[in-house]
């Protein structure tokens, strides 16, 4: 059985745990940036210069990410608030009712000690016959027993890259065999 989240679980966590500073912002707004924000720095440079220069345009897109930057921390600092850590434990309480789906019985504080252990991408040839990027990410999560004790369970979180949806399922990593050679 599968269940479909729009968030990536590994940073939802690192979003709860960790205090607000500027790499909090630039690890949650860079595609925002990347789709919106550059193009219109180099539009906005590119027509204050008359001309294309690429380190002015470089210097502009820099100060901009910088302004976003300080507005938003200062924004946060100034009521006190962390967004991102309210969200993502909002999210995680909701994930660890979810998981029961899946028969993994655990809660926020357990999900909030996961570790990814392993990483693997392969190209998949969707129904368009264009190729997607499928990153997937093998998730120890501790869970608990029928004696209350606990144990690891692994969970595989699947995502297509350019995608907000994330697919986690039961899984663990197959091995892979790798060639030997003697030498005698």
């Amino acid at each position: 059985m599968k269940l479909i989240i729009n968030y990536d679980f590994i940073e939802a966590i690192k979003n709860a745990k960790e205090p607000f500073t500027a790499f909090k912002v630039i690890r949650n707004k860079k595609t925002r940036w990347a789709t919106l924000n550059f193009p219109l720095y180099i539009a906005v440079i590119a027509a204050i210069q008359k001309e294309f220069d690429i380190p002015i345009i470089l210097c502009g897109f820099g100060l901009g990410c910088c302004f976003n930057i300080f507005s938003e921390s200062l924004e946060n600092k100034i009521f006190s608030t962390d967004d991102y850590k309210e969200e993502a434990i909002q999210n995680l309480k909701k994930l660890s009712s979810q998981l029961t789906e899946l028969n993994i019985s655990t809660d926020y504080e357990l999900l909030l000690d996961s570790k990814l252990y392993e990483r693997k991408y392969k190209i998949q040839v969707n129904e368009n016959k264009i190729p997607d990027l499928i990153e997937s990410k093998y998730i120890l999560v501790p869970t608990y027993t029928y004696n209350n004790e606990i144990k690891e369970e692994s969970i595989l979180q699947e995502h297509i890259l350019g995608t907000n949806t994330y697919v986690l399922s039961l899984g663990s990593p197959s091995k892979q065999f790798k060639l030997c050679y003697s030498n005698t």
